[in-house]
């Protein structure tokens, strides 16, 4: 499993770290909140990015932080997305 975590570039602070098992479904995650609208992140997407931190093999219950976060999803991608 890949370790998430929302990245605030206003407060310059991470969030509560997520699990998912690829790019993909935690960027479905983050869109869904987006979409909600009620989020502080649906209010000001463009404060926030989902970061790849690190991993968690579930196997042996190890976590592996990354050297540096990846920058996996810009939020402020959803408005150009929602616009179509």
């Amino acid at each position: 499993m890949k370790i998430y975590s929302i990245f605030d570039k206003k407060s310059n602070n991470y969030g509560p770290v997520m699990c998912f098992p690829n790019d993909i479904m935690a960027i479905r995650a983050v869109e869904m909140d987006l979409m909600n609208g009620q989020s502080v992140m649906a209010s000001y997407p463009h404060d926030f990015a989902l970061m790849l931190v690190g991993t968690f093999d579930e196997s042996v219950g190890c976590i592996t932080a990354d050297n540096m976060p990846t920058n996996v999803y810009e939020c402020a991608n959803y408005l150009a997305k929602a616009e179509k």
